[in-house]
């Protein structure tokens, strides 16, 4: 019969065994890449955007967008900001709060960026029919109200990026991509202003 220092060591060697397998490694963070690239594999047939109060968590309005997971800026968020602007000469959309600016470049030309703008990754940026759209995944992990608590843990990148952007007046995002079941990404953004 063994003894209680062989049980001991033997359930240690289980338990570390086991962690190792199941536990994902503590420097895996929630990027981008690592949670959504792999999303455009198989796209989505289109992007259900419901809109909530921040103030009240109460539904005000929701719409299919059939446009993978692209979703159009203006429809979005010329409600809630101050501006949404097209320089149709530069081909450069522009969408403005609070003396920030968020650019939208489809010039092919780089750009020189001042301190009060952010120029979004021309990954996350697309003209569909003469319209400027964005990313609805990169949306919805900027402001994942969620992702603190991701098992991997939160990505300093994204933090970052999500007080950079607070001056777009979204609060929080959830996000569930539902391609397999419904083939559409269901994307929730709760705006501050209403």
């Amino acid at each position: 019969m063994p003894s209680k220092f062989y049980k001991l060591l033997l359930l240690t060697v289980m338990i570390t065994f086991f962690s190792c397998i199941f536990i994902q490694p503590a420097f895996a963070t929630y990027t981008y890449e690592e949670c959504y690239d792999k999303s455009w594999d198989s796209p989505a047939e289109g992007t259900y955007v419901t809109i909530h109060s921040t103030k009240t968590g109460k539904y005000v309005s929701r719409v299919k967008y059939n446009h993978s997971y692209w979703i159009p800026l203006r429809e979005i968020f010329a409600p809630h900001i101050e501006s949404v602007n097209w320089e149709h000469k530069n081909k450069i959309a522009y969408l403005q709060n609070d003396d920030k600016v968020l650019v939208f470049n489809f010039s092919g030309q780089e750009l020189e960026i001042n301190s009060n703008q952010f120029l979004v990754p021309s990954k996350h940026a697309k003209m569909i029919d003469g319209k400027t759209y964005v990313d609805g995944l990169w949306v919805g992990w900027l402001f994942d109200r969620n992702a603190d608590s991701a098992i991997t843990g939160d990505d300093p990148t994204r933090q970052s990026l999500e007080k950079e952007l607070s001056f777009l007046n979204i609060s929080a995002t959830d996000m569930i991509d539902a391609t397999t079941k419904d083939g559409c990404l269901h994307l929730a953004i709760y705006f501050n202003d209403i």
